[in-house]
This record gives C-alpha cells, structure tokens and sequence, in this order.
C-alpha cells in the first residue's frame, strides 16, 4: 500500500526480470530459477525464493536479489541449460557422458586389436613373443613399429591414462594367447563338427620339463567350393599323468569331450609313440 493505494503489478518488472514469475493464487512474487533449483538451507538469500508481496519497495528487492554476490545468476544459468536440454539444443550431462565413454571404449578396443594383431602375427611367423627385458621383446619392438603410424597407439604407449593398463605386461599377453588359442581350437572343433568323420591322431614325447605331453590332432573331410579338402589341425598339448594305455585312452576321451568334439563321428585313431 502507498498513500491508501495497493500498487499493481507491473508489465515492465517481467520484461527487465526474465526469471521473476507471478503468483495469482498467492498474490505474489517468485524468482522461478531460485525456487527450482535454489531450494537449500544453505542459501542465505531467500529473497524471491519466499514470495514477496511487498511491492511498495520491489526496486530494492530487485536490486539486493540481483546483486553479484548472489547465488542467483548460478540458478539462472542452471535454468537456461535445463531448458536447452529439453528442447534438444544442447546434448544433456548424461549424452556427453555416454558420448564420452563410447570415445574411450573406442580407442580400448583399437589399442585391443593392434596388442591381439602383433601377437597373432608373432605366433603366425613363429617369432618369440619375449626377448632379455620386457621393453626389448620381439612383441615390443612390432607393436612400437606399427604405432609409429598410429597416433593412438603411440600415445598409449608413451603417455598411457593409467599406467598399470598398457596391456602389454607378459601375464596380459599370456592371457590373450590363451584367448586367440581357445578360439582357433573352436574354430577348427566347429568345423570338424560339420564333417561326416573325423580320425585323431596323437603322439606321446616328453618336454624339456621332462613331463609327459600328448599333442592332439583332427583330420577330417571338409566340403568346400573346390570339393572336398582333407585337413588335419592341431588342436593341443595336454598333460600326461601316465602313459598306460587306459591313462591315455581316459585322458584322449575326456578331451574329446572337455573340446565338445563330436566322438560319435570318430572313425580312425592314429598313434605314434616314437615322439
């Protein structure tokens, strides 16, 4: 009220205040940024947050809500990017994450590739993957070849984001040798599967361990554009605890199966105890 007269509300207060809001069920005014996102007890100016309906002095509320030290300006910004998120003009925190994380899952899996490449081709030319330190190995010495034309390789290499995953450790490479080997064998059992028949072929020598190792390989039949092509596949080395014929018999059978090797299709064994 000034001089008996209640002031009204103002057209132009909206117009220089873009965040005030008007209530008409409470008769009064709001700073709408503040009220969505000021709301904590911390916040020592309430001012706009509690309705203000004392008008006669809006100036002064303007100008004490509005000054630089207030939490304001923060809540409107925070306002403006929840409003550009919804109307999609602006990517939301979570989509930057997310796009953020594929970036990153993309660059793993490229450095992945170039780690699992260079073993696969030292294995393929039968190059020893290790040599008198880590950093001078066979295996280093390629895939620092191939990231001197891969930027994001070489910056793995020299500037990685965590030290401790290069990936390139000898226990890791281990790990995906074991990983490639597993695989081809599935690869080479799927295909056996696929044949009528299939022979095994096995052959007993001791390693320099002097423990006892039976290599195990397939030779099938398989259908291919050209006809029929004969192979035989190394499939692995396993441990003989004894070399008794039922000790290996149980060892052949219980790979056939640990391999899910169709035995049912077996119908030659060849044996060679010359190793």
């Amino acid at each position: 009220m000034k001089n008996g007269v209640k002031r009204k509300v103002q057209n132009v207060w909206f117009k220089e205040h873009q965040w005030l809001r008007y209530s008409v069920s409470e008769d009064s005014l709001y700073c709408a940024p503040c009220v969505l996102f000021g709301r904590n007890d911390s916040i020592k100016e309430k001012t706009f947050i509690r309705p203000v309906t004392d008008w006669t002095n809006i100036s002064g509320y303007f100008k004490r809500h509005e000054r630089s030290d207030s939490s304001h300006f923060r809540f409107v910004e925070m306002a403006d990017n929840f409003l550009r998120v919804i109307r999609n003009e602006k990517p939301s925190i979570s989509d930057t994450l997310t796009s953020s994380r594929d970036l990153q899952i993309g660059k793993n899996r490229h450095i992945m590739k170039r780690i699992i490449e260079t073993l696969i081709l030292c294995g393929r030319q039968n190059i020893a993957v290790r040599g008198h330190t880590e950093e001078r190995s066979n295996f280093m010495a390629i895939l620092n070849h191939a990231a001197s034309e891969d930027d994001v390789l070489s910056k793995h290499l020299t500037q990685p984001t965590n030290a401790k995953a290069k990936y390139t450790s000898p226990d890791i490479q281990n790990e995906i040798l074991k990983i490639i080997g597993r695989t081809i064998r599935e690869n080479i059992v799927r295909d056996c599967n696929k044949s009528d028949y299939f022979a095994i072929l096995a052959d007993e020598a001791t390693d320099t361990s002097t423990k006892e190792q039976v290599s195990l390989c397939l030779r099938f039949l398989e259908h291919t554009d050209n006809g029929l092509e004969v192979r035989e596949e190394f499939v692995g080395f396993l441990h003989a605890h004894s070399i008794r014929g039922q000790a290996l018999a149980t060892l052949l059978l219980d790979t056939i199966d640990e391999y899910e090797i169709d035995g049912d299709k077996m119908r030659a064994q060849g044996y060679d105890g010359a190793g």
